[in-house]
């Protein structure tokens, strides 16, 4: 949801959807889960524990050949 991309940290940047692009290219070769994980690992770095103001729901799925 835009929850995540318009997460905003302490300073009052937004995650963005551009810094959301860029992770999900280099986690692509990922599981699923993994994908998850690293995508909530990185949000929490750049939040620093900033408060949350709406809800976030994050969705992976990936197409096997």
């Amino acid at each position: 949801t835009d929850g995540l991309t318009e997460f905003r940290n302490y300073e009052g940047h937004e995650y963005g959807e551009r810094r959301l692009r860029r992770l999900l290219v280099s986690l692509a070769a990922l599981e699923p889960d993994d994908i998850l994980a690293r995508i909530l690992a990185d949000l929490g770095e750049f939040s620093a524990s900033a408060p949350q103001e709406d809800d976030v729901t994050i969705v992976v799925a990936k197409i096997r050949d």
